[in-house]
C-alpha cells in the first residue's frame, strides 16, 4: 500500500495509521514534515491575528522561502537518512529559524527518530495532540 493510500484511509475512516517508508525516514520526509508544520503554524497564528484585525498576510511566504533554501542546502543528502544527515538538517534549521514552535516540534521529531528508529504516526483525526503526529 503506497503512503498516499494510507494517508488516504486514515483521512476517510478517521482512524489512527503509520505511515511507512520502508522504515526510513531521508531527509525529504522531514523537509516536508516541516513545510507541514510551517503552514499550520501560520494558519493558528493567522486567525488570531484576524481577531484583532492585523494579519501578516507575507509571514508565510517567508518561512517556505527558508524551508526551500534549507533543501537546496542539503540537495545532495535530501535521500539519506543516517544520524548524520540528520543532524546537519538540524543545524540547517537552527541557521534559517530561531525559537519557533514547528521547527522545534521537527527536531524533536527527529531526536526521537533517531533513538528509537521509529517514525511517527499520523493521524486523520483534527486536534490530537502535536498536530496529529504521534509517535
Amino acid at each position: 500500500m503506497s503512503i498516499s493510500q494510507q494517508l488516504q484511509e486514515a483521512a476517510e475512516g478517521n482512524e489512527l495509521t503509520e505511515v511507512s517508508i520502508a522504515g526510513k525516514a531521508p531527509v525529504k520526509v522531514w523537509l516536508f514534515v516541516l513545510g507541514s508544520k510551517l503552514t499550520q503554524y501560520d494558519q493558528r497564528v493567522s486567525k488570531n491575528e484576524a481577531k484583532r484585525g492585523n494579519v501578516n498576510i507575507y509571514r508565510l511566504g517567508h518561512l517556505l522561502k527558508a524551508k526551500q533554501e534549507i533543501e537546496k542546502s542539503l540537495k545532495s543528502i535530501l535521500d539519506k537518512d543516517d544520524s548524520q544527515s540528520l543532524d546537519r538538517l538540524k543545524k540547517e534549521m537552527d541557521s534559517h529559524f530561531t525559537g519557533l514552535s514547528p521547527v522545534n516540534f521537527v527536531k524533536r521529531s527527529i531526536d526521537k527518530y533517531i533513538a528509537t528508529g521509529k517514525l511517527p504516526k499520523i493521524s486523520g483525526k483534527a486536534g490530537t495532540a502535536m498536530g496529529g503526529i504521534r509517535f
